[in-house]
């Protein structure tokens, strides 16, 4: 095998090109923004995001007159939790019952505005339920203060009742 030997390397060359091989020039800086440019020569490649949709996770019910502010799984009423609020969506939610299920099995959906009425077979205590708020963040109630020597909890943990002060 034959070597050729050539000229002293100068940047971007190789000194052990073969007879007939072309000599590699240096590449020239790109111009411009760099948006779009080729891989490999120095530019940016951007690519675009994507907003994803707000996970609903949060309802605010009426329970048998009382507020009932919620985040999905949750048991409720306070003081008597008998059901679970299994699933949100923009205008609805659907409910379970805490332990057990309800005759028929399945959930039960509450659609905003309207108003359900559900019973405990056993004890023949009745829930009237109507929702009014489902969002990806605990509705901001205005006018509703905590109670002396209560304080609200916010972040993953079960919201404090307020009551409503004159």
């Amino acid at each position: 095998m034959q070597q050729v030997k050539g000229p002293a390397s100068a940047p971007g060359t190789s000194a052990s090109a073969g007879a007939g091989s072309p000599t590699p020039s240096p590449t020239p800086a790109p111009t411009g923004t760099g948006a779009g440019t080729a891989a490999g020569t120095g530019g940016v490649v951007t690519t675009p995001t994507t907003v994803s949709p707000a996970v609903l996770a949060y309802a605010t019910l009426l329970v048998n007159g009382k507020i009932q502010q919620l985040q999905l799984k949750q048991l409720f009423p306070k003081g008597l939790p008998t059901f679970v609020l299994l699933g949100v969506g923009k205008n609805f939610v659907k409910i379970g019952v805490a332990g057990g299920k309800f005759v028929g099995g399945g959930a039960v959906k509450l659609e905003i505005g309207k108003p359900v009425t559900v019973m405990n077979t056993t004890t023949g205590q009745r829930f009237v339920m109507k929702l009014t708020f489902t969002g990806a963040a605990p509705e901001q109630i205005a006018g509703f203060k905590p109670a002396a020597g209560q304080t609200t909890t916010t972040g993953g943990t079960q919201p404090t009742q307020t009551q409503a002060t004159p």
